[in-house]
């Protein structure tokens, strides 16, 4: 004998339906589903209260307006009140699939619902209670589709927060639904795109797809149907890429609260990594390269420049594909490809810097390097570096070229001091060639607070480090001390040279040495050279005043 099966009760499984969805105002969406599947060109959210006397609550009156192909009586009693009936299986055009979109309006628990509808000449009221019961009306007048009224008791506090929570739900189930949909008579519809400088999108077969990289650099995703909210998130389902889906093939799972991971979400999935491997790797450097063309700067350009960074470091991009990309302009606005700046950068004839002048020049022209207008601390040379495998050095201060001094004047006013300076360098045994002055406070100069470097040959390109040599051995090459003429102490110094040109020799030759190893017996030794120089000087003056005493006396 069979054991015998309890059956069922109706309104357990209604009940069940009902509190099916973890947030009770997800009926919005079920309704905006239901009108969508209508057809509706357009839906109409929108609210009335009715005050009470003081000490009592009002009515509240949610109004869900479609315009769609509304219902008659077969349709009314197989679907709308009839469970798990549904006509929507098989049909891609239909989002629900379950029957039981409706039914989730009690959920907030209503004191009644009444919706109106007419199609093929036949006009219905269905008037539910409380208790989910109802009354089939005939009306005399037509409704353009199915007008639905959701009547609640509320205090005016409860009424006002009850159509705050709604804004917030209907906008965000409903923000990229296909139709217009209106809240208080304001459109919830936002474009079907991201909020990030560089995104791709694709739109074919009923699927679109928008893909890029997130402003946030965080992963989002979200996934539709017919505009309607599926599911959004956080997680990295696209290599820390954001992305969204918009796919008649998309459904939800019966709980409503995420998106059915089957095939279809596979293939479209499929999609999504196929435009970020390829699309919108190709945008990301359009993009800078257009930017970089016009001289644009700014957050955006840091953006391009940091999301290019991350995606070399990543392994994403085949290196070889950047090769005839122009990302950099030189510093004097020249321009120079990814696989040009690498081979510099190889033959160690990369640099970079911000400021233009002769020196840039030289470097380039003279020296055949390329020099970038980048700044060390932006996120502009990490870029850089990531490309090159390297970090390439900064022109200003790893080579200087001072602007030698042309002025009659200038130089007529500096001979005493040279002069001095020779003699006293001679005395040290330095392999000096000659003494001469010029300009050292050029654009972006490392060596402008330098009161002299050396140089083998007189306003040549010269290496920083190697500015401040000056050998004594006999294998020494000898070098042209160069004196800053812009130095505020130098100038000083050449006045005091005019009368005392032996001790401003020492104290300019001191300041040169400190640089390097300055020891007390070398400045022991500088001091002794001046002192003997400046005893010579007035003891050839003395000599010189006695003789003419002499001559004249004897005349």
């Amino acid at each position: 004998m069979a054991a015998k099966q309890t059956p069922v009760e109706a309104h357990d499984a209604l009940d069940n339906l009902v509190n099916q969805f973890s947030d009770p105002m997800s009926f919005f969406r079920e309704l905006i589903q239901n009108a969508l599947d209508a057809g509706s060109p357009e839906i109409e959210v929108w609210f009335e209260f009715q005050d009470e006397p003081e000490g009592k609550a009002g009515i509240m009156i949610v109004h869900v307006d479609d315009f769609g192909e509304g219902m008659d009586r077969e349709i009314i009693d197989s679907k709308l009140t009839r469970l798990f009936s549904s006509s929507k299986d098989g049909d891609l055009t239909k989002i629900g699939r379950f029957g039981i979109g409706f039914v989730s309006v009690f959920a907030i628990a209503p004191d009644a619902v009444c919706v109106d509808t007419s199609r093929g000449g036949e006009n219905w009221r269905i008037l539910f209670q409380r208790d989910r019961s109802f009354h089939r009306i005939q009306r005399d007048e037509p409704v353009d589709g199915t007008k639905i009224q959701v009547i609640k008791t509320a205090t005016p506090e409860e009424y006002a927060k009850f159509v705050r929570r709604a804004r917030e739900v209907v906008t965000y189930w409903c923000k990229h639904a296909t139709a217009e949909i209106r809240f208080d008579d304001e459109s919830v519809n936002q474009p079907f795109g991201l909020d990030c400088p560089v995104q791709v999108d694709y739109d074919a077969d009923g699927t679109a797809v928008v893909v890029g990289f997130g402003a946030d650099k965080q992963p989002f995703f979200g996934f539709y149907n017919k505009g309607l909210t599926l599911h959004e998130g956080r997680e990295d389902l696209l290599d820390g890429l954001v992305f969204k889906i918009n796919s008649r093939y998309l459904e939800h799972t019966l709980t409503r609260d995420n998106v059915l991971r089957d095939d279809n979400f596979h293939k479209a999935m499929e999609i999504a990594r196929s435009m970020a491997d390829g699309p919108l790797l190709h945008k990301l450097y359009d993009q800078l390269a257009d930017g970089v063309a016009h001289g644009d700067s700014g957050s955006e350009m840091n953006f391009l420049y940091a999301t290019l960074s991350a995606v070399v470091k990543s392994n994403k991009v085949r290196k070889r594909e950047l090769d005839d990309r122009v990302f950099f302009k030189t510093v004097r606005g020249g321009e120079a490809t990814v696989s040009e700046i690498r081979r510099a950068h190889r033959k160690g004839r990369l640099l970079v810097d911000t400021k233009d002048s002769s020196l840039m020049e030289g470097l380039e022209t003279r020296e055949g390097a390329i020099v970038l207008a980048v700044g060390r601390k932006s996120v502009v040379y990490q870029t850089l570096c990531d490309l090159v495998d390297g970090k390439p050095p900064h022109a200003n201060r790893e080579f200087c070229q001072p602007v030698p001094a042309d002025s009659s004047a200038e130089v007529r006013a500096a001979e005493p001091l040279r002069r001095g300076l020779r003699r006293l360098f001679d005395d040290h045994g330095a392999k000096l060639s000659d003494v001469a002055f010029a300009h050292f406070a050029y654009p972006g100069s490392s060596i402008a607070r330098q009161v002299a470097i050396t140089q083998r040959e007189l306003g040549e390109i010269t290496v920083v480090e190697e500015a401040k040599d000056l050998g004594r051995s006999f294998f020494s090459r000898a070098r042209v001390l160069v004196v800053n003429a812009d130095h505020r102490t130098v100038k000083r110094l050449m006045d005091l040279s005019a009368t005392e040109p032996e001790f401003a020799s020492y104290v300019l030759a001191k300041l040169f040495f400190l640089r390097g190893d300055l020891s007390t017996e070398l400045d022991g030794d500088l001091l002794r050279y001046a002192l003997t120089h400046r005893d010579l000087r007035h003891a050839s003056t003395k000599h010189g005043m006695h003789g003419m005493h002499s001559t004249h006396g004897g005349a």
